[in-house]
């Protein structure tokens, strides 16, 4: 999920800065972590009503169209608004990666595959506090990035964090941060 350590034609990862401390990298020398990054304990609220209309948008949707995109859309489009609720209790790794990812001031954190933005929750008081130079969310989904645009806009994270429509395996992706930025 994390573009560090990742390498692409077109845009690359600066090796080790959201994930690595002390290695003398741009980030690195910008925060050496002598201050701990803020993260939330975040925890969606769920029902059994909410868990039962998932369940029948997996169980009774059609998955159609041609692209792989349309595919993924025909998919989460009637579950989208429920999705963090329902995700929350299934990705067990999720939480411990979040509070537990090492994350320097003033790193560029690129989120691919990141859906609703939900892992920004766990950063939220961060995000408020300019830890981050800078989030992007990257998915192909349109309807999970529908939803991350609202919760950006919610938590009043323009600016800082910026959703991008897309294939995360596109090098040439618009609204990415230029090549070597990357943390």
């Amino acid at each position: 999920r994390l573009a560090s350590g990742a390498r692409s034609e077109g845009w690359s990862a600066r090796e080790g800065q959201c994930c690595s401390i002390g290695r003398g990298t741009q980030a690195g020398r910008r925060g050496r972590m002598s201050e701990e990054v803020v993260r939330t304990d975040y925890t969606p609220k769920s029902s059994l009503a909410d868990d039962l209309r998932v369940l029948k948008a997996m169980w009774f949707g059609s998955i159609s169209g041609g692209s792989h995109q349309d595919q993924l859309e025909s998919f989460y489009n009637k579950q989208a608004h429920l999705y963090d609720q329902y995700r929350h209790r299934m990705l067990h790794g999720r939480k411990p990666l979040m509070m537990r990812m090492p994350v320097s001031k003033g790193c560029v954190w690129v989120d691919l595959g990141g859906g609703t933005a939900s892992n920004v929750e766990f950063f939220a008081k961060s995000i408020q506090s300019d830890w981050f130079e800078a989030v992007y969310v990257v998915d192909l989904t349109p309807s999970l990035v529908k939803v991350a645009k609202k919760r950006v806009e919610d938590n009043g994270w323009g600016g800082k964090v910026n959703v991008i429509l897309g294939d995360a395996t596109d090098p040439k992706l618009e609204g990415l941060p230029a090549a070597g930025t990357v943390d």
